[in-house]
């Protein structure tokens, strides 16, 4: 191998044999992590009620399409408060009344993480939804189910309709083995709204 004077190398080597080569020098950043930050997410929730608690797990993937993820930064559900977020991270907490992730290190491909949240019963409830703030698109899946004596009815459907199976698959897989019927909802601000009615207890 030899530097020709233009800076480039030329290498003669026999035909057929592997070749390994070895780059020096500083990393640099692939001209799509330079760019303004854009990134798609899928989101899902799976709500259980019963009489003493209304418990949410939920999956989140962001998909980065360009730019870095420094952040992830997520409105909490009215009266939802975290009890565990788990995934790649450095750490999470809550500011005015959002959840902020932080990520190991700059997201450049994609980010999964997997959250419980806890709130106080209701006998009646919208599904929630955990939209990540400046994702330029996310599909959104909810289910619901109750926890003891009881009937859970869908009193309103909102703008939510049923999954198919293509929509299903994309879904994450202990999302999918979760209670409920599987719920797709286009528009986070016309969710399902779910009503219980609690068996009276007897002798």
């Amino acid at each position: 191998a030899r530097r020709l004077p233009n800076g480039a190398w030329e290498i003669v080597g026999a035909p057929g044999a592997a070749l390994g080569l070895t780059l020096h020098g500083r990393p640099v950043l692939p001209e799509r992590a330079t760019l303004p930050l854009r990134f798609e997410a899928t989101s899902a929730t799976a709500t259980v009620l019963s009489r003493t608690a209304l418990k949410m797990h939920g999956w989140i993937e962001a998909r980065v399409a360009q730019g870095r993820l420094e952040r992830l930064v997520i409105p909490l559900p009215e009266g939802e408060k975290p009890v565990a977020v788990t995934g790649p991270l450095a750490g999470w907490n809550v500011e005015a009344g959002k959840l902020v992730i932080t990520p190991l290190a700059p997201v450049e491909t994609s980010l999964a993480i997997e959250l419980e949240l806890t709130g106080p019963p209701r006998d009646a409830f919208l599904s929630p939804a955990l939209v990540p703030e400046g994702s330029a698109r996310t599909l959104l899946f909810s289910r619901a189910a109750l926890a003891g004596d009881g009937i859970l009815d869908l009193d309103s459907p909102g703008a939510a309709r049923s999954a198919d199976e293509a929509e299903a698959a994309r879904s994450p897989a202990a999302f999918r083995n979760a209670q409920g019927r599987l719920l797709v909802l286009p528009d986070p601000r016309k969710p399902p709204r779910w009503a219980a009615t609690w068996a009276e207890k007897t002798e």
